[in-house]
C-alpha cells in the first residue's frame, strides 16, 4: 500500500507586543482626577488616576479617590469640594465628571480612612466608575474618548507582562502637582497573584517602578488585551 506521510500542521507565531502603541494606547486613555477644597476646607486635596474604558467617557478608578465626589456637599458647605478631569502631560484640568458608581461594600468599610494620615488597604472592593459630563470652558465633547477595553480574561501566570501607567505625585509639592504634574508608564511583570475568597485572581504584586507612589492609584495595569 502506499502511504502519505502526515502533513506537518504550521501554526502561526504569536505577534510581539508593540510596546510603542500600546504605551501610547494607555497613555491616551489616561486621566489625572484632582479634588480640592474651598479654602479653610478641612479635607487634604487628593491627586489620583483613572482611565477611560469606554468612547463615551466613563472612567474606571479606585473608590479611595472617587469618594471625594460623594463630598461635594461636605459639612453643609455647596461645593466645598471639586473634583477636575485633567489630561495631557502635563495634566491641565478639561473635564467635569460625575460618579456613575462606588463600591458600597468599600464605603461601609473604609468610613475612617479620610482621617487617617498614611491609609492603608487590602484593596478588596476598591473600585468606582465616573463619567466626563462636560468640557470645563464649555466646549463640545469629544464625539469619542480615546479608551483601553476591560481585560475580563482570567490573569493566571507569574512573570506575564504588564504595562503600568499613572500620574505619580507622591514627590511633588502642592504647586508642582497643580502645574507640573506628567504622565509615567514604566514595563514590568507580574509577581505574585492573591485571592479574597477561592481561586480568583483579585490581587496582584508587581515590582517597585516609578509608578509605585502616590497618586498612582486607578492607574492603568495593561497587556496586549487591554
Amino acid at each position: 500500500p502506499i502511504t502519505t506521510a502526515p502533513t506537518k500542521v504550521q501554526t502561526a507565531p504569536q505577534p510581539l507586543i508593540d510596546l510603542a502603541a500600546l504605551n501610547t494606547t494607555a497613555r491616551a486613555a489616561l486621566v489625572n482626577i484632582l479634588c480640592q477644597t474651598q479654602a479653610g476646607g478641612s479635607l487634604s486635596p487628593i491627586s489620583g488616576s483613572g482611565v477611560l474604558v469606554s468612547s463615551d467617557g466613563v472612567i474606571l478608578t479606585v473608590a479611595h479617590v472617587a469618594e471625594f465626589f460623594l463630598l461635594k456637599d461636605f459639612n453643609g458647605q455647596k461645593n466645598s469640594v471639586q473634583c477636575v478631569i485633567r489630561v495631557g502631560s502635563p495634566a491641565y484640568p478639561t473635564y467635569r465628571a460625575e460618579l456613575v458608581y462606588i463600591s458600597p461594600s468599600w464605603v461601609a468599610q473604609n468610613k475612617s480612612v479620610l482621617l487617617e494620615s498614611t491609609p492603608t488597604g487590602t484593596g478588596e472592593h476598591d473600585y468606582a466608575f465616573l463619567r466626563i459630563t462636560g468640557r470645563l470652558d464649555g466646549s463640545q465633547l469629544p464625539a469619542d474618548f480615546p479608551f483601553l477595553p476591560i481585560n475580563i480574561s482570567a490573569i493566571k501566570n507569574m512573570g506575564d507582562f504588564a504595562l503600568l501607567a499613572a500620574y505619580p505625585a507622591g514627590f511633588l509639592g502642592g504647586q508642582s502637582i497643580l502645574q507640573d504634574l506628567f504622565q509615567s508608564s514604566a514595563e514590568t511583570t507580574i509577581q505574585k497573584i492573591y485571592t479574597f475568597s477561592n481561586t480568583t485572581a483579585d490581587v496582584i504584586s508587581l515590582p517597585g517602578t516609578v509608578i509605585s507612589q502616590a497618586g498612582s492609584s486607578g492607574g492603568a495595569v495593561v497587556n496586549s488585551l487591554g
